[in-house]
């Protein structure tokens, strides 16, 4: 159903030169390049939001914060105001994941 919808997703003018490649079925992993993978995280609402059924899981809570997270260290410019919230953002990315998923290590580019 995703990579259906990730094909069938109107991606315009960069992005659309940078179409995230098919998520593989295990789930273990995501393949492309970062670019690729930032444009699926950027667009992830708008593909599925309408699928996840409880807005309040903590797993999509989750992903929004990596959303997050993923924005504020790609933007062009910060304020030192932005820096200090982008440290609360990681921090609390890094303890939810920590909470769900205990025994899955970060990987070296989980950056």
């Amino acid at each position: 159903m995703l990579n259906n919808r990730i094909h069938k997703f109107p991606f315009a003018s960069a992005d659309a030169a940078n179409k995230p490649a098919d998520v593989p079925s295990t789930g273990d992993r995501l393949g492309g390049h970062a670019i690729q993978n930032w444009t699926l995280l950027r667009f992830l609402g708008l593909i599925i939001g309408d699928r996840v059924v409880n807005k309040d899981d903590a797993v999509w809570q989750l992903v929004l914060l990596m959303i997050k997270m993923t924005s504020l260290i790609c933007s062009a410019r910060l304020s030192s105001a932005d820096v200090a919230y982008m440290q609360i953002v990681i921090e609390k990315y890094l303890e939810v994941r920590h909470e769900l998923f205990p025994n899955v290590s970060l990987g070296p580019k989980h950056h």
